[in-house]
């Protein structure tokens, strides 16, 4: 199904508070885990931002190649598939991801572009 640009802005103010909650969640987790087992701090924060790290991308990746849709996409009733209607794969949905974080990079611009330019 294809979604306007004003609902695609909304699925991805929704998957970005998921993918943070998951991320806090997980990296609060794992903080908590491993000063209960007395390890250093900076190998503490660096545990806490490869945890973090690999839920963010896992919540992307994963839900797109499995299920078709994340959080917020499910909400606006969009799905990710190929051509032919199928699952896009762990592949196309780690090229996805890459290709959505470049376009984000010059101040989230292009994920924004839409908003102006439908």
């Amino acid at each position: 199904m294809l979604v306007g640009s004003g609902p695609r802005v909304v699925a991805e103010v929704i998957d970005l508070i998921a993918m943070w909650f998951l991320i806090v969640a997980s990296g609060g987790g794992t903080w908590a885990v491993a000063a209960a087992v007395g390890v250093s701090e900076p190998v503490t924060v660096m545990l806490v931002v490869a945890v973090g790290a690999n839920v963010g991308v896992g919540y992307s990746v994963i839900l797109h190649a499995h299920g078709r849709q994340t959080l917020g996409k499910r909400i606006i009733g969009a799905t990710v598939t190929d051509m032919h209607l199928r699952t896009i794969g762990h592949g196309r949905a780690l090229a996805r991801l890459i290709a959505e974080i470049a376009s984000a990079l010059p101040l989230y611009l292009g994920n924004l572009w839409p908003l102006w330019d439908p």
